[in-house]
């Protein structure tokens, strides 16, 4: 199938291409004399010749880079994780079980899964530099399952899968051909290789494509469209970083500056288009063309409202300031954690929008290969840089912007609930006294009308405020600091007490996750809400 390029992201994004395979590449009682280090290092060949040809065929542009996700058993997993290193391909590792018990383990009959020699090739191959992950996904004692549960978390995470069998291989619980049919399930794109033996004992690869009109190339949110950046292909995290914030951190603020004058405009329009009318109703002009004046100017406000409102709308102004601001936190929570060596697993149990996934898992990709070779020994360094830079610090530390944030909220909050209050007041003033005016039969010239128009305006007035107030997300934004400049405070305290290199990195994961889920949380209610 000839697939062009559709899509080229302004940003590098990661495709995350699953692998399974047979352990025993040779049916050593058909083909008894084949020389497997050599029959192996010719599939390798073969292998490599095949991978490299993917990336054209998923019709990825060169803005896209692979990593490859695979376990790293005998056989066909070694050919394949060797061939990602030759490459140049990142490559995660998914184990059923922590290392040692891994390379020590036993099949049903009691055999070995690796000789002495294939554990030390093992272990060998998890320490090369393109690996950037190690990760235990299974916690079952049944070994079935575990290997079900590494196939499971492959294709879950897999944008396509390839798995390499030999000819005579048979169906088994978590074996290679359990990959084929979750991959199946998944309607993810499936390469298929066939291994057999040809009779001078080389590799005789068959390839075959599954459901390649089902791959759906990793893109930037819309958003994002405008994003160009120079970055290599595997950008270092604090480059990647640096070029996201300095796009969206300028659009969020101006998407935010745009919404609060659409607000303030919208509302202020309709309240004067009330004023206008009300003057008009019983006009204190003895001239026609005032009053044809005034009703012109209500239109003219009315129109004003109306426009504005419709192009928050139309434009979708709100969504791409949420957007942006939500990616400027989850850019802002990766460049915490540099150096902090983990799978950053906030950014996928938290409600993020579908669309800013592919920019999550480059995230973490790129996070995972930058702190691969952080030293352990200088942990409680990082720590407190982290506590400082990220929550005490006086200017960008979470603990006085969520304190800041959370004055400013009262005082608006506190502002808007004293406008509503008094027009409010007012108004139910002025009805009264029109009302004694005309009971007791008093002559005051246009002070009844008076009193009526603003017995009429002031409503609107106390309206205005309270919708401004519900636009700005004013009560909301005060529980939400509070509870957050608190929790920023006590896990700073925690953090600082840490003991060892595992509190601390868990007690990151848990800070950021709370700070990004808060802004996930605003994004799920600011997104496709208007002004009120």
């Amino acid at each position: 199938m000839d697939r062009t390029n559709i899509n080229k992201p302004g940003l590098p994004l990661v495709v995350h291409i699953g692998f399974a395979g047979s352990r025993n590449l040779v049916d050593r009682s058909a083909h008894p004399h084949v020389d497997l280090e050599q029959f192996e290092l010719k599939l390798q060949a073969e292998l490599v010749s095949i991978l490299e040809k993917m990336p054209d065929e998923l019709g990825l542009s060169e803005k896209h880079f692979i990593c490859a996700i695979s376990q790293v058993a005998i056989g066909a997993d070694t050919v394949f994780t060797r061939s990602c290193a030759e490459l140049g391909w990142l490559q995660r590792v998914f184990l059923p079980q922590l290392r040692d018990d891994y390379l020590a383990a036993s099949g049903s009959d009691g055999v070995p899964d690796f000789s002495l020699e294939q554990r030390q090739t093992a272990r060998g191959l998890l320490e090369s530099a393109h690996i950037i992950q190690e990760r235990v996904v299974s916690d079952s004692l049944d070994r079935t399952e575990r290997f079900e549960d590494v196939n499971r978390e492959i294709s879950r995470v897999s944008d396509c899968v390839v798995c390499m069998i030999r000819n005579e291989a048979d169906a088994r619980p978590g074996g290679s051909l359990d990959l084929i049919e979750r991959a199946q399930q998944r309607n993810l794109p499936l390469l298929e290789i066939r291994v057999g033996v040809n009779r001078d004992g080389s590799p005789d690869c068959t390839v075959r494509w599954h459901k390649l009109d089902q791959f759906r190339i990793p893109s930037l949110p819309t958003e994002l469209n405008d994003l160009q950046t120079s970055l290599d292909e595997v950008p270092l995290t604090s480059d990647y970083c640096q070029a996201l914030r300095n796009f969206v951190s300028k659009q969020a603020m101006h998407k935010r500056n745009l919404f609060a004058r659409a607000a303030f405009s919208i509302v202020a329009a309709h309240v004067l288009a009330t004023f206008c009318a009300v003057l008009a109703v019983k006009p204190l002009w003895n001239l026609e063309r005032v009053v044809i004046a005034i009703l012109t100017l209500e239109i003219v406000l009315l129109a004003i409202g109306l426009g504005v409102h419709q192009w928050l709308h139309h434009t979708k102004a709100i969504k791409a300031w949420a957007t942006h601001r939500l990616i400027a936190e989850i850019n802002r929570s990766v460049s915490a954690l540099e150096g902090v060596h983990g799978y950053l697993s906030h950014l996928f149990i938290l409600p993020i929008p579908d669309e800013l996934r592919p920019l999550c898992r480059t995230l973490n990709v790129l996070h995972l290969r930058s702190s691969r070779e952080s030293a352990s020994d200088s942990w409680m360094l990082r720590r407190d840089e982290y506590v400082h830079n990220r929550l005490e610090r006086e200017r960008g530390g979470q603990i006085d912007y969520y304190g800041g944030k959370l004055r400013q909220a009262r005082s608006q909050l506190r502002l808007a609930s004293y406008a509503f209050l008094g027009a409010s007041g007012l108004a139910i003033a002025a009805t009264v006294g029109k009302v004694v005016i005309i009971y007791l039969g008093w002559s005051y010239g246009t002070w009844p009308t008076l009193l009526g128009m603003a017995a009429i305006l002031l409503p609107v007035v106390a309206v205005g405020a309270m919708s401004l107030a519900a636009s700005f997300d004013l009560e909301a934004r005060e529980h939400t600091f509070h509870a957050m400049h608190e929790f920023a405070q006590d896990q700073a305290r925690k953090l600082r007490e840490a003991k060892s290199e595992r509190d601390f990195r868990d007690l990151a994961l848990e800070t950021e996750a709370r700070l990004l889920g808060e802004n996930t949380t605003w994004y799920a209610r600011r997104a496709y809400v208007g002004v009120t």
